[in-house]
């Protein structure tokens, strides 16, 4: 998987907010959704243009680390590392976003308890439960590790 797609997996949650606020056109949304399923290219330049916020974040991050921004390392360090302190600082679009909107916008892991259509119900350590949608990553199962981001599942993780 390219770099730009494992970023738009994580980002593309964020594009539905945009969408909401007004920030980006219905037709920008259809074109992320569609590059987020891996069914069209997506240019670096594109997504810098609709999230420039993590992906400042993250070319600092690549900087310190010595890789290329693009690479799936940065961009994992991130969203697994670094996200969530984005939403405890109140940066950006978190200032004024209600709390149970910064929550839901945690990355978090979680295990597939059940699989239907686009959507899943996951648990997450906190024994929370909560469905979610899954069209972004293929051939999920119940027992699956996944992490998720606002309302989908964005990765699945390795069996350890």
């Amino acid at each position: 998987m390219t770099g730009e797609l494992y970023f738009l997996k994580y980002a593309f949650p964020c594009a539905f907010i945009k969408l909401q606020r007004g920030k980006i056109t219905r037709r920008d949304y259809d074109s992320l959704h569609l590059a987020a399923l891996g069914e069209k290219k997506i240019l670096k330049t594109t997504l810098e243009k609709f999230f420039p916020v993590p992906v400042g974040h993250i070319k600092l991050i690549a900087k310190k680390m010595k890789v290329d921004a693009w690479s799936v390392e940065a961009i994992r360090e991130y969203f697994w590392e670094k996200h969530d302190d984005v939403i405890e600082s109140g940066e950006g679009f978190y200032a004024d976003a209600p709390k149970i909107l910064c929550d839901l916008c945690r990355v978090e892991p979680a295990e597939v308890l059940r699989k239907g259509g686009n959507w899943a119900v996951v648990k997450f350590a906190n024994n929370k439960k909560r469905s979610v949608l899954s069209e972004l990553v293929a051939r999920l199962k119940k027992g699956d590790r996944v992490v998720v981001h606002y309302g989908y599942i964005v990765e699945k993780l390795d069996k350890k």
